[in-house]
């Protein structure tokens, strides 16, 4: 029989064809990528609330809004859980238009924001990806062209590709993201965060214990008029041969990339003298000493009876001027030494205002947020915290995220059983066709 279908015709459709796989492919892509930098961002910003929070109240010194730093908290709280979520239903290609359409809104004041900083460098890292990864400004507003560009196409095409998950239990999947990241949110504002990306981890030195010596390696570098070479204290030349001294470098120790706890009082380091590595500590950090809510005094003074009593050393560490100080001294008839140390090294250590630090033998053991503390039963608190650094950490936030998936595993293997009829019989009829063509 011959085909009466024109040749263009049928290469019109081989055409269609392929264009619209391409489309699938392109929108699957486009999902994944924006999907997956919203759920990452969103993710670290909710593992570490504090920082977002440090970064908003930059954000609004810069931009002359002082006045409004109370809402940082409540700013911080609704980008992480809306970054991640508008990421998870991109990712899993549920509300095929409101999520690009949540994430373009998103991005229109993103994006002239990040033009903004990378123009002028008012603020040096806008805090995407909170203390994990920490891009430049420019690389920020590329990514972000790039990112508003993607929501821009999702919500062109996005509605031409089924979604992975059935509408009935797109909800569901909302609805538990939201618990998921919000339980991870609630963690680092009123604990701790549970993947500490700082150099003041729970097991770290929180100041220099070593001498310059175990801290560098020094190198000296001889020439004998030819070349020029490289030696280490143990291999020096001998004296008098052809080599002659040039210079010596010294190789910073890795350890000393990392930040530590440094203490001056009247242009001297004090440091040694405050924090002995054989003594147990409890360090008291005030990054906002004159935010501290006048109801903590109490329970602060109850601390500080505490580790009397058990002949731990107690320490208060601030950022506020010795006006500031003063003002807490009378305040709150403080008993304790309070020192003065650099403010973003005080962020670094712990969050909270206040924050709660144990040091012991010169390291880390646990630290918390004052406002975790029962006051109804603080003592009982007080002594259990030792095992705080083992409930709330990385192996918690594992069982959290693999309940997580494994939910959203089973919503979607459920929500796609009716299907396996139609499979089946299509296995059936393919089955029976291949015996009959033999």
């Amino acid at each position: 029989m011959e085909n009466n279908i024109p040749d263009d015709v049928n290469t019109n459709a081989i055409s269609e064809r392929k264009y619209s796989t391409l489309l699938k492919v392109v929108v699957v892509l486009l999902r994944l990528f924006v999907g997956g930098v919203f759920i990452f961002s969103g993710f670290l910003k909710a593992i570490d609330p504090w920082g977002t929070i440090y970064k908003f109240n930059e954000y609004l010194i810069v931009f002359g809004l002082s006045d409004y730093l109370d809402l940082s908290s409540f700013l911080a709280t609704v980008v992480a859980i809306s970054e991640f979520v508008l990421g998870i239903m991109t990712f899993t290609g549920i509300y095929r238009r409101l999520a690009p359409l949540g994430i373009l809104i998103m991005m229109l004041v993103m994006l002239p924001l990040t033009l903004y900083l990378a123009i002028t460098n008012v603020v040096s890292d806008c805090g995407c990806f909170g203390d994990f990864i920490q891009l430049s400004n420019t690389a920020t507003f590329v990514k972000n062209i790039f990112i508003t560009t993607g929501a821009i196409l999702l919500l062109i095409y996005n509605c031409r590709l089924v979604n992975y998950f059935g509408v009935a239990v797109q909800w569901l999947i909302v609805v538990a993201s939201t618990i998921y990241v919000g339980t991870i949110t609630f963690i680092g504002l009123y604990y701790q965060p549970m993947l500490d990306f700082r150099d003041f981890k729970v097991g770290t030195a929180i100041v220099e214990q070593a001498s310059d010596d175990e801290k560098s390696d020094i190198q000296f570098i001889y020439s004998n008029g030819i070349e020029q070479r490289v030696f280490t204290i143990d291999n020096l030349p001998e004296a008098g041969s052809e080599w002659q001294f040039i210079d010596r470098v010294v190789s910073e120790n890795p350890e000393k990339d990392r930040a530590f706890l440094s203490i001056i009082s009247d242009g001297d380091d004090i440091t040694e003298k405050v924090i002995d590595s054989e003594d147990k500590m409890l360090l008291l950090l005030f990054p906002d000493i004159d935010k501290v809510e006048i109801s903590y005094t109490f329970a602060i003074n109850e601390l500080y009876d505490f580790a009397s009593r058990k002949n731990i050393k107690f320490v208060a560490l601030t950022a506020g001027n010795d006006s500031i100080v003063g003002r807490w001294r009378d305040l709150s008839m403080a008993a304790y030494e309070i020192y003065n140390i650099d403010d973003s090294i005080l962020k670094q250590i712990a969050r909270g205002n206040p924050a709660i630090v144990y040091v012991e033998n010169g390291k880390i053991v646990w630290k918390t947020s004052m406002q975790s503390i029962p006051l109804e039963r603080f003592e009982e608190s007080i002594a259990s915290l030792s095992d705080l650094s083992t409930q709330i950490n990385e192996t918690s936030l594992l069982r959290y995220s693999l309940f997580y998936v494994g939910f959203l595993f089973l919503l979607l293997i459920i929500n796609r059983t009716h299907r396996l009829p139609k499979i089946n019989r299509f296995l059936e009829a393919r089955y029976k066709s291949l015996i009959g063509e033999q």
